[in-house]
């Protein structure tokens, strides 16, 4: 079954199947495609490159039923907040999300713990794609301070296919770099 198409510049198009499968037609390239991959949800787009001469299958950029085609830890994490009635926009960067909350609804820093909810914000800041690396959902806060979260684009699942896992408990560190927490937000 189609899922997407997307034209080329001249006289082709590429089809994408809800498998990953991509069919070729006109000038339209072929560059490899996720058909006959195990994959976490069905396609629902397609990303060309900046020139629309093309698309990159292994790009890491999945089309994701929470937003457009691209790294989607952030795009899930808001769809969740959407669903509760969390009036936040769809972001797909993870700073956009603690620039948000520090305006509408509060962060704070790891060492005061995240409640379940809360956003929690990986890396060492909000400032670029460098800093603020991921995105996860407290779902749970124990007696001692672990965490129990869920995470969206969060490694491969049983099928290796990128998946939403559940992480935890663990208790939350401050940010030492990539695995460190540097804030959680507040819904």
């Amino acid at each position: 079954m189609l899922s997407w198409a997307s034209r080329t510049p001249d006289r082709g198009y590429w089809l994408v199947a809800l498998d990953g499968g991509v069919l070729t037609f006109g000038d339209g390239g072929f560059y490899g495609s996720m058909g006959g991959r195990p994959l976490n949800q069905p396609i629902v787009g397609m990303t060309t490159t900046p020139d629309g001469r093309g698309y990159d299958p292994d790009s890491g950029y999945f089309c994701n039923p929470y937003g457009p085609c691209e790294e989607w830890c952030a795009l899930f994490a808001t769809w969740v907040w959407q669903q509760a009635g969390v009036p936040v926009p769809s972001y797909a960067f993870t700073g956009d999300i603690y620039d948000w909350a520090a305006v509408h609804t509060g962060v704070v820093p790891p060492w005061v713990g995240g409640l379940p909810g809360d956003a929690v914000l990986y890396g060492t800041g909000p400032q670029n794609t460098d800093t603020s690396v991921h995105v996860g959902l407290v779902v749970q806060r124990w007696l001692d301070g672990a965490i129990v979260t869920i995470e969206g684009d969060a490694g491969p699942a049983p099928t290796g296919s990128l998946a939403v896992v559940v992480n935890g408990p663990y208790l939350p560190s401050p940010s030492n770099g990539y695995a460190g927490i540097y804030a959680f937000a507040h819904p």
